[in-house]
């Protein structure tokens, strides 16, 4: 008996063994979802309009929500009368899963400069760390292609240093060749990190911490509930875009 009341407290010491004061490591584990990933339809052989990318991707207009939107987006100087707005999409699926890699870019040009915005989501996995949660997962878990309302739809996460975008793709105009190739069109939301002295970690991106000023996680991408943010996870809509090459941006 008494070996059984030790055991009990050993184990339940390991319990209360928990991670650093990290932000993203006290976390409950990635959420399920029902939702599944499809293929989007389109042949091999990928296109080669660069645009902002080298080597694939597409460029097209975009379009920003208002000026306010598009000066908040921007965060780190003030604007002061943009132009030539564009948006590139680069992705490609990751070793046959589905999911979707890459960067999604946004540049215009300002006071005679030029200024890009990168954002990313790599094609590896989270680093296997002690003490974190999400070990091994894909950076791309959460950007695919998946049918809502009788249509084919794509929302995936990206992030820079100063934020992150959700791109939506919520139409695509079919050419008609029975290939399901075509042009797509969309919106960007997205959301700033707040200000902080804490520090970045360099082992998860944004949508893989749960709480403090790194945390980008949405919902509805997520859980792919919805083609529109709401609020409430500090996103908002930067703009849209029509008129992309479905086969160039995502390298099919």
């Amino acid at each position: 008996m008494k070996k059984q009341l030790l055991l009990l407290a050993v184990l339940a010491s390991m319990v209360g063994v928990g991670c650093s004061s990290k932000t993203n490591t006290a976390t409950p584990p990635v959420e399920t979802t029902t939702t599944t990933a499809v293929d989007p339809g389109t042949p091999g052989g990928g296109g080669t309009d660069g645009g902002l990318s080298d080597g694939g991707g597409d460029t097209v207009d975009f379009v920003p929500v208002s000026f306010s939107i598009f000066n908040s987006y921007v965060g780190t100087h003030p604007i002061n009368s943009p132009k030539n707005i564009k948006i590139s999409v680069n992705l490609t699926e990751v070793d046959s899963t589905l999911k979707y890699a890459g960067s999604v870019k946004i540049s215009y040009e300002d006071n005679g400069q030029t200024f890009t915005g990168t954002f990313e989501s790599s094609a590896d996995n989270n680093q296997n760390i002690s003490g974190l949660k999400d070990n091994d997962v894909p950076e791309s878990t959460y950007n695919y292609w998946f049918a809502k309302d009788g249509k084919t739809v794509f929302t995936g996460i990206f992030q820079d240093a100063l934020g992150s975008v959700v791109l939506v793709i919520d139409k695509t105009v079919d050419q008609g060749d029975g290939q399901g190739t075509g042009y797509v069109s969309g919106s960007v939301y997205f959301k700033n990190f707040a200000q902080s002295q804490a520090t970045q970690s360099p082992y998860r991106k944004c949508w893989f911490i749960y709480a403090g000023p790194y945390d980008c996680r949405s919902t509805e991408v997520m859980q792919k509930t919805s083609l529109t943010l709401g609020t409430g996870e500090g996103y908002r809509k930067l703009g849209t875009f029509t008129g992309m090459s479905k086969v160039n941006a995502f390298n099919l």
